[in-house]
C-alpha cells in the first residue's frame, strides 16, 4: 500500500477503473483485482461500490518480473 502515490485523487460519483496486471502465464487474470481493489480503497479512501465499470488486463511476464498499473476516473 506504501508504493503507491500518496496524491492520487478519486473523482467524485460513480467511478470507470483500469487494471493491468503483468503476472506469469500460469496466473489466472482475476486473480489479483479483488485485493488490489481493497487496498486502494483504503489507501485512498473510496468505497468499491462506487465503480460501476472496470477493465482489467493481462500481460504476460517471467517470474518475478510481475507489476500493476491502474487508473481510476469518473464515469461519464
Amino acid at each position: 500500500m506504501m508504493l503507491l502515490p500518496a496524491n492520487y485523487e478519486i473523482p467524485e460519483g460513480p467511478l470507470e477503473v483500469f487494471y493491468e496486471f503483468g503476472i506469469t502465464a500460469t496466473s489466472d487474470w482475476d486473480n489479483p483485482i479483488k485485493q488490489l481493489q481493497d487496498i486502494l480503497c483504503k489507501r485512498y479512501n473510496f468505497d468499491d461500490r462506487r465503480i460501476m465499470r472496470g477493465t482489467v488486463t493481462k500481460k504476460v511476464v517471467k517470474k518475478g518480473k510481475g507489476y500493476l498499473q491502474f487508473s481510476i476516473r469518473g464515469m461519464k
